[in-house]
C-alpha cells in the first residue's frame, strides 16, 4: 500500500492510501483486500471518488548508479553532448528533439482531437528508448557520436 496526498483538496491534511490490484475478466482484484476493506469501511453511507489508472514503472531519478537510468542518460549524456555540438542550450536542444522525434498523444480541445508531442516524463520505457535512439542516429549522421548507454558509468 502506498500513500498520496489528496490532490482534490490540498487544504485537507489527510493522507490517502493507494491500493494496487489487477483487472481480470472485467473485475478488479485488490492485492491487499483486507486493508482496502478497512479503509473503505470508514466511508459507509457517504459518496466517494474512485480513480483507477494503469500501474507504471517509476521514472528514474538521474543518479549514475541507477539501473536502467533512461532519464539520467538523456539529461546527463544525450542532451548535453548534442547541445554542445550544435551550439545550443540543453533545454533548447531538448525542445528541438521533442518536436523531431517524440511520439504523439491526443488531447481534446473544444471538442476537437489535437495531436501534441509527448514530454519525456510522459514516455514509457519503450517510447523513451526509441526517442533516444532517434536522437543518437540523427547526431551520428551529423558526425557526433553519443556514447552507448550501457557504457556509461
Amino acid at each position: 500500500m502506498f500513500y498520496t496526498k489528496d490532490l482534490e483538496n490540498l487544504s485537507d491534511s489527510m493522507i490517502n492510501p493507494v491500493f494496487q490490484g489487477r483487472v481480470k475478466d472485467g473485475k478488479m482484484y485488490i492485492s491487499d483486500r483486507k486493508s482496502f476493506d478497512l479503509w473503505v469501511g470508514q466511508f459507509e453511507n457517504k459518496e466517494v471518488v474512485v480513480s483507477v489508472k494503469r500501474k507504471t514503472k517509476p521514472r528514474t531519478t538521474g543518479k549514475h548508479d541507477e539501473l536502467g537510468n533512461q532519464n539520467g542518460y538523456l539529461h546527463g549524456v544525450v542532451f548535453p553532448i548534442s547541445a554542445k555540438a550544435l551550439g545550443y542550450e540543453v533545454e533548447e536542444v531538448k525542445e528541438v528533439f521533442i518536436q523531431m522525434f517524440a511520439p504523439y498523444k491526443t488531447r481534446m480541445i473544444a471538442g476537437r482531437a489535437v495531436q501534441v508531442h509527448m514530454r519525456t516524463s510522459e514516455m514509457n520505457t519503450v517510447q523513451c528508448a526509441e526517442f533516444t535512439d532517434s536522437i543518437r542516429r540523427k547526431m551520428a549522421e551529423m558526425g557526433v557520436i553519443i556514447p552507448d548507454p550501457q557504457k556509461q558509468q
